[in-house]
Order: structure tokens, then sequence, then C-alpha cells
């Protein structure tokens, strides 16, 4: 092997792990390159100079790509508004993201670097949260998120790639010692930003891992000894000792007693759809929202965004990755990555890049072990 690819490969695999860490410090606007995009740069600036392959997952993710630029571009042109192409252009870095994940998984520590950066991701961000003081009265946390909702994706988007490392049979000698602390850091990092999707997704992902692992010894020696602990400390274990569940009981109530809409298709902005059914079609692009009245805010989902930013041909683009790691998979790996989507019914994920990493690690990871990758 050339001393050069080798010195790309640990370059590449070390600007990897920086990502994986430095993801949830989120200091710039939402849309924004983050510090640990530059990481990704990084890497690309690499693999320009030293070229790369992708497989038929990315290939199929450049058409709903370059689709976008199309559309975007279109509507700049029409309305001299650069918000059209803003979205298209943070898609396109997407893109390279996943052909910069794609050249770093070749290496035969990709895996274990990709678990120890998430662990030590969640680990770090134990001290940020006590450091920032956030245990104390603030009701959802954000930590440096922009909103608890991000927070809320982060650590499902870890919890579903832990979820599915734990549920590959390719056996991992580090599974219990890294990847059940990690899976259970993701879900007290979900219970604390008390998004309702994320906690409703992680919960599908619970259901799912319990009916894999129903046979397994260890789970059932794993109830047995939690219920032991229960009932000896049940005088001790009270609600109101926990913060953070304290407040995740207070919004099911609000949620439950207030009518404020914020939940409905009003208000999500679904309605959209049917009142502008000319744009189904082809799409009216991601930029000057004011067209469309309501109250000037996205629709706050993916696919209906997609559907309708892109219309039917963009939204079949979009979904053509999926199909490729749908048709030749497992159907436990299936009801992993409908667990993950869940959440986009309620939220747009087009703009966070790990959306679209997570999904394509599983893809990856399957497909190196198989030895099927299709290019």
């Amino acid at each position: 092997m050339p001393k050069i690819y080798q010195i790309r490969q640990y370059l590449l695999i070390v600007f990897w792990f920086f990502y994986l860490i430095l993801f949830p410090f989120q200091f710039f606007p939402p849309s924004s390159l983050q510090i640990a995009d530059f990481s990704i740069i990084l890497g690309i600036v690499i693999l320009i100079f030293t070229g790369w392959s992708i497989d038929i997952y990315i290939k199929n993710f450049s058409y709903f790509v370059l689709y976008t630029l199309l559309i975007g571009f279109g509507y700049y042109f029409l309305y001299e508004d650069f918000d059209f192409i803003k979205q298209p252009l943070n898609y396109t870095y997407c893109l390279l993201s996943l052909i910069f994940i794609s050249q770093v998984a070749k290496q035969s520590v990709f895996i274990i670097t990709s678990v120890l950066g998430v662990f030590f991701s969640l680990v770090i961000q134990l001290f940020v949260l006590n450091n920032l003081g956030l245990n104390q009265e603030q009701f959802r946390i954000t930590l440096f998120f922009n909103n608890p909702n991000q927070l809320g994706l982060w650590a499902l988007s870890f919890l579903i790639f832990i979820a599915f490392l734990i549920i590959d049979k390719n056996e991992l000698k580090y599974k219990k010692i890294i990847l059940l602390p990690s899976l259970f850091l993701c879900l007290f990092y979900i219970f604390l930003s008390i998004s309702q999707a994320a906690i409703i997704s992680s919960a599908l992902v619970l259901i799912i891992l319990l009916i894999y692992f129903f046979r397994s010894k260890w789970i059932y020696i794993s109830f047995i000894s939690l219920s032991v602990i229960f009932f000896q400390f049940e005088k001790d274990l009270k609600i109101e000792n926990f913060n953070f569940l304290v407040n995740v009981q207070d919004r099911i109530e609000r949620e439950i007693n207030e009518d404020d809409g914020d939940n409905d298709l009003d208000g999500r902005n679904y309605t959209r759809l049917g009142n502008y059914p000319q744009f189904l079609l082809l799409g009216a692009g991601e930029g000057k929202i004011e067209r469309f009245g309501n109250n000037g805010l996205e629709i706050h989902s993916t696919f209906a965004n997609i559907l309708f930013s892109y219309g039917f041909f963009g939204l079949i683009l979009f979904i053509l990755p999926f199909i490729n790691f749908i048709k030749l998979r497992p159907l436990i790996y299936t009801l992993l990555l409908g667990s993950y989507l869940f959440f986009t019914l309620v939220h747009n994920t087009l703009r966070w890049p790990l959306f679209w990493i997570i999904p394509y690690l599983m893809y990856l990871i399957l497909s190196i072990n198989h030895k099927n990758i299709k290019t």
C-alpha cells in the first residue's frame, strides 16, 4: 500500500473521530456550517486530490441532490432570491459528507473508531451539562444545540446507530462494555430534550431490541436485577427527585390539556399540501415561504417538505437510497430505520448531515460485512 494512501486513510479516520466528538457543539445558526463540519471539509479536500469511488446508495442520493439544485436555480432566476439555492447547496454538502464516509468506512478500524467517537461524544456532553448547570430549573435542555429538538435528534441518531451495532450479527467484543452505556446515555439526553417525537422513536427502538433479544439470557437477568432494585428502593424512588422526569411528565400533561394546535396538521403546515396542489408535481422550491401565508413557517415534516418543495418526482428520488437499504436487508434493520424516520414526520431533518449519515452508515457496514457493495 503506497505511503501517501496510508497517510490519507489515517487523516480521514482522525477527521471522522473528531467530527463525532465535535458535532454537539452547534455554535452557529441552524443550516450553517458548524465546527464539526470543518473535519468533513478537510477530508473532502484530501479526497479531491486523491480520488474516491461511490456506491449505488450515493449515486441515488446524488440524483435527488441534482434535482434540488435544478429546482433551486430555476426559482432563483425567477425570483432573484438566493434562499432558493441555500438548501440545495446544503444537500450538496451532505452528499460530499457521504462520499467522505464511504472512503473512511473501508478501514478495518472504522467501526471501533465510530463506537469510541460516539461514546466519548456522549460522555463529554455530561461534563458540558454539569458545567452549564442545566440540571436546575430549565424546562427543556439544549446544551449547545440551537433548540431541544436538535438535542433529541442527535441523541436519537446515535441511539439508532448503537441499536444497529447491538443487533448486527457480527459480534463485537466491546458490545456490552461501550454500547450499552452509550445506549442509556442516548436515552438520557432524549429525555432531557423532552422531544416528543424523539421519545416515541426511542421507545420504538427499545421495543425492537426487546423483541430481537427475547431469547437472550441477559435480557431476563437485566429485567430481574432492575425489578429487585426497584422493589428494594421503591420508597426512595420518587419521580420528583429526578428533574428531567418531572419535566417529561409536565410536558405530557401540558400537551394533553392545551389545545394550541401546534401538533395538528395545520400547526405542522401539512395543510399547505392541499392548499397549493399545483406545486405537488415538480415542487415549489425552498424559499419565499411568505408566498403561502399561514404562519410564515416551513412544513414541519421531512417527507411533506420534500413533496411540497420538490414535488412527487423529488420525493421519489429522495426515497431511492432508502429502497437500496430496505430491499436487500433483514426486516429488523428496516424496522430500525422506520423508527428513525418516524421523527421526520413532525420535524424537517434534511439540513442535518447526521440525518443522512446514520442510515448510510448502517448500509455501509452491512454491505462491507456481507461483501455486497455495489459500485
